[in-house]
């Protein structure tokens, strides 16, 4: 979107002193730490009607070419934060004529969608449309003065309008009339088993008659009609084990499941966190009660603790089990030796006796014996056990694809960076959207929607960005970690 860059960027017809000031914004910025962090620019705009004024500031990451934004509406107790990415690069010099597409959440609840155009050195034009249809027309530059120049304009224009702004989220819409509401509207139930019906036929796990079937013997149901025969295929048959829950869909052997969840936030040699334990024990409480997990829950454990219960699902685990591995901890990187790590409780600063290595993690994959394991690491420089997001596209025999090759996946909660512990809430930023996705699904998710579910959410709340791949020489054969909800 915008070059830090001035000396080779475009210049265009802006006067010099223009110029210089841009050059001393980007100066300080850069001087204010180690490394160039960003270039911040200014944002002021108008609603389509010039009824309201939106200002907002920017920052714009010239190394990844991300740009993250907070506006609000003065008069308004509206404000939105969201993230831009590029998505058309123009063969224009300087960068003159790309294109970034991002998102917006408020205060409110509300979403919205930005672009924004370059037209010159720090400087261009976009539009910002919420989900309700307020739509606000913006300039962006870095150049304070020239910003503050166009705010006075658009002022100018908004009182010599004499209008009121009305946002359209507040309208409220007239309900029907309660006859026709009650012929034409179906009930929150009925949608939702209609839906759930074609998510299956969606997905191959059942039939296009068996969908008809079933589909008419709801509506039946919901019109009071005496109920016609459902077709003898199960929709989904849980089978009891002593150990763990067998799960069964149609004809398709999920087999069973186990987690081992592992969370540490008192650390005896490291600075202690606060939200670790706090996330692995919500995690481990819904995979439990909602999706049949047996799960062993490690608080605050050493190497040894987490190494011995790898062992024992070495040990115990056959090709009918599938394992989730989920951790919460302290990460480290070791930039010298080019090595990751998970730190365990007892783990001490520059002393690797007690440290748990990538390169140990993925031995331990490659020689479980389960059919799939997806390892979800929500630890800093995590992204050293994924070699690059692999996005697959459902098809019809999709799911039973996935369900009988093996898999060896990692989720991460960013890359080569430090993650967030917490910013609010409770829990981490990725514990939060992890446990948002598995709360909201109603049937059957797979590692790579899951992933694209929370991908966002993490990255507007924090300075980071999470990962999804097969971990490296593990023994992946291209399946996918299923989450089947009971």
């Amino acid at each position: 979107m915008l070059t830090c860059s001035v000396g080779w960027g475009w210049i265009g017809n802006r006067p010099v002193q223009t110029l210089r000031r841009k050059m001393k914004r980007i100066g300080l910025v850069i001087a204010t730490g180690a490394a160039l962090v960003g270039c911040q620019v200014e944002i002021v705009g108008h609603s389509t009607d010039m009824s309201q004024l939106m200002v907002a500031s920017g920052s714009i990451d010239p190394l990844t070419l991300i740009a993250n934004y907070h506006l609000r509406l003065p008069g308004q107790n509206l404000t939105c934060n969201g993230e831009a990415h590029r998505t058309f690069k123009s063969p224009g010099f300087g960068g003159v004529g790309d294109r970034f597409n991002g998102t917006l959440r408020c205060n409110d609840g509300r979403k919205g969608e930005m672009e924004l155009v370059v037209e010159g050195t720090l400087a261009g034009s976009g539009q910002g449309k919420d989900e309700c249809g307020n739509v606000f027309h913006f300039v962006y530059d870095a150049d304070g003065e020239t910003i503050s120049d166009k705010r006075e304009e658009f002022e100018a224009k908004i009182r010599a309008s004499g209008r009121t702004w009305v946002d359209k989220c507040k309208i409220k819409k007239k309900a029907p009339p309660p006859a026709i509401a009650a012929k034409s509207a179906p009930s929150g139930a009925l949608e939702q088993q209609l839906a759930l019906l074609k998510r299956l036929k969606d997905r191959g796990l059942i039939n296009d008659t068996e969908y008809e079937a079933k589909k008419q013997v709801v509506l039946n149901r919901h019109l009071g009609i005496e109920r016609a025969a459902i077709p003898s295929t199960p929709m989904a048959v849980a089978v009891p084990t002593q150990k763990a829950k067998m799960v069964r869909l149609g004809d398709i052997d999920f087999g069973t499941y186990h987690a081992l969840v592992i969370g540490s936030n008192d650390y005896r040699y490291l600075p202690k966190l606060k939200t670790a334990t706090g996330d692995a024990k919500a995690v481990a409480a819904l995979l439990t009660s909602a999706y049949g997990y047996k799960v062993t829950m490690l608080e605050n454990a050493t190497r040894s603790e987490i190494l011995d219960a790898l062992d024992t699902y070495r040990e115990q685990l056959t090709d009918k089990d599938n394992l989730l591995i989920y951790y919460a901890g302290h990460g480290w990187l070791d930039q010298a030796g080019e090595e990751g790590y998970w730190l365990p409780v007892n783990a001490r600063a520059n002393r690797r006796t007690n440290w748990i290595s990538n390169a140990r993690i993925t031995s331990t994959l490659r020689a479980l014996n389960a059919r799939h394991v997806l390892v979800v690491a929500d630890s800093c420089y995590s992204g050293t056990l994924v070699r690059g997001i692999k996005v697959s596209q459902p098809t019809p025999d999709y799911i039973r694809r996935m369900a009988e090759k093996r898999a060896r996946l990692v989720i991460t909660s960013g890359g080569l960076e430090p993650v967030a512990d917490s910013t609010g809430g409770g829990h981490s930023p990725f514990a939060t959207a992890f446990l948002e996705s598995l709360k909201n699904n109603d049937s059957i998710l797979d590692g790579t929607q899951l992933f694209n579910q929370l991908r966002r959410p993490v990255m507007l709340k924090a300075d980071q960005t999470p990962e999804y791949a097969d971990v490296r020489k593990a023994g992946h054969e291209g399946g996918d970690f299923l989450f089947v909800r009971r």
